[in-house]
């Protein structure tokens, strides 16, 4: 339990846009860099629907979604984490962000809901923990048939994975950046583009 002894118990960082973070929950530094370069890589990206839907899976605080949600018509995030769904609703009212709609819960899951409800996305932004995409989930999203996907990995290890496995799916490496977000240190996160070029 973390307990509050002086001021709100929360930090607030100011980007492009202001968002807080919980002790309770880890936030990579600078995602507000990695949430810019996503917007950059999203409109070289091939988008001709007239209405985009982006998913934002493993949102932690909303950063990511926050930033995108000026490039999306509709932006669904999911995370795990409560405290962390609750940081980011927060996040987005202090943006006047309002075509977001956040979902606490297990990828695997939730994703399956949406495809249920007849969402399907045009985008899906991958921020996964350092095991990478979660093995129920991975043929969930493939199965979306998202044109673009724009995945964030802090392990070089479950990132080549994941990417062979959709590879195998039929999606290829467009863009690919290394950031570092944690100075000083051997952390390096890397940032794709990946496409769709087979069915």
């Amino acid at each position: 339990m973390v307990k509050s002894i002086i001021g709100t118990g929360n930090v607030s960082t100011k980007g492009s846009n202001c968002n807080g973070v919980s002790p309770m929950y880890v936030e990579a530094l600078g995602e507000n860099d990695v949430a810019c370069f996503g917007k950059a890589i999203m409109k070289t990206a091939d988008m001709n629907s007239d209405k985009i839907v982006l998913f934002d899976l493993y949102s932690g605080t909303g950063t990511i979604g926050i930033a995108l949600s000026d490039v999306a018509d509709e932006v669904y995030s999911i995370e795990i984490v409560k405290e962390a769904v609750e940081m980011a609703k927060i996040n987005a009212e202090r943006n006047d962000i309002e075509n977001i709609e956040f979902i606490c819960g297990d990828v695997g899951e939730k994703v399956g809901d949406l495809a249920q409800r007849g969402i399907h996305p045009d985008v899906i932004v991958l921020d996964p923990p350092r095991g990478g995409i979660m093995p129920k989930a991975l043929p969930q999203i493939i199965d979306f048939g998202a044109k673009n996907l724009v995945y964030i990995s802090c392990n070089p290890k479950s990132f080549v994975n994941d990417l062979n496995q959709l590879k195998d799916a039929g999606y290829e490496v467009k863009d690919i950046k290394a950031v570092d977000m944690f100075p000083n240190t051997w952390h390096v996160e890397c940032i794709a583009l990946i496409q769709r070029v087979k069915s």
